[in-house]
């Protein structure tokens, strides 16, 4: 494999990461949990309590996942730039 093909395949593969999918995501979920704690605020539901701290649970990883995927896409454009 040439340099050349080499920095076409990782470039390639640093677009197809889904940081900004990942991103718009966790914005829409944080908008969905700020719904959730407003329209079960004072409720007797039993998921009043427990569901928000869940999707904070998943926000968080989502957050993680985000962060790492980023993380890779730098790490790889800037190798992609030292070849």
């Amino acid at each position: 494999m040439s340099f050349a093909e080499l920095r076409f395949g990782l470039t390639e593969l640093a677009e197809q990461l889904p940081t900004g999918e990942a991103s718009a995501m966790r914005e829409s979920m944080e908008a969905a949990l700020a719904d959730m704690v407003e329209v079960w605020r004072g409720s007797n539901h039993p998921a009043a309590e427990t569901a928000p701290s869940a999707v904070r649970a998943a926000l968080d990883e989502l957050q993680t996942a985000t962060a790492g995927l980023e993380e890779v896409r730098l790490a790889i454009e800037s190798y992609v730039r030292g070849i």
